[in-house]
């Protein structure tokens, strides 16, 4: 009874969802937010500056410590080899593989389009 009610929540429940199609269009709308955050800072920072008379350099110099971090250059690191799509499907090379290779660790329970 145990193992078989395992088995259900195993194969129905804690199925990773996997999302057919449109990976590279996520990853540019993530890049895309990302670069209008750091921008809208930026023009924020500036605006003050030049407009209001207030320089807040330890605002500025918080900016470039996160920017700069290793967390941020991995996360630059991991989008700019997502977006690489070789075969021109729509769908991540590196994100591809990485699915195969846990379909094939799982025995193929995911479904994939």
């Amino acid at each position: 009874m145990f193992e078989k009610l395992k088995n259900i929540i195993k194969s129905k429940i804690l199925v990773k969802p996997r999302i057919a199609g449109g990976s590279l269009k996520l990853l540019y709308i993530m890049i895309a937010l990302i670069i209008t955050t750091v921008l809208a800072y930026i023009f924020a920072w500036a605006y003050q500056a030049i407009f209001k008379g207030v320089i807040a350099l330890p605002d500025l110099l918080a900016l470039t410590k996160v920017l700069f971090s290793p967390e941020a250059i991995a996360a630059i690191f991991f989008y700019g080899a997502s977006i690489i799509d070789k075969d021109g499907d729509g769908e991540s090379d590196k994100l591809e593989k990485e699915a195969q290779k846990e379909d094939k660790k799982e025995g193929g329970c995911n479904v994939r389009k």
